[in-house]
């Protein structure tokens, strides 16, 4: 099943700090049959962005922890579309969305980078 580390990821996640399903499931604000099917990966169904975030909060992962659940949830191995594609897009924008707040001077420099990029590939680019 192609969602079987997310799931392996979550539980570690919860038992590490000894909570039961329910007691994750209210922390957390996801049901506890959905975090269930997560952590069991009998779902064919990649979880929503929203549900990986409130999971990532509500377990108090660290910034390298919320990104191997980020990642376990965007590979999906057997699904190419372009629905799928727009979540890993999503993850990734979370991905450096919290590395900006923790590194907020970053953020002038990549802005910077993403410019001089821009300004290359325009100059490139056929008139």
């Amino acid at each position: 099943m192609p969602n079987e580390e997310l799931g392996r990821l979550i539980r570690s996640y919860r038992n590490r700090l000894g909570w039961s399903l329910d007691k994750a499931s209210q922390v957390c604000k996801v049901a506890r049959t959905q975090l269930n099917l997560i952590e069991t990966a009998r779902s064919d169904q990649t979880p929503k962005v929203e549900t990986i975030e409130k999971l990532i909060k509500g377990l108090e992962l660290e910034l390298h922890e919320a990104n191997q659940v980020r990642t376990a949830a965007a590979i999906k191995t057997d699904d190419a579309s372009y629905g799928y594609q727009i979540r890993v897009d999503e993850a990734t924008k979370a991905l450096v969305d919290t590395y900006l707040a923790l590194e907020p001077d970053m953020a002038m420099e990549l802005e910077r980078s993403a410019q001089s990029l821009l300004n290359i590939q325009q100059r490139r680019m056929p008139r």
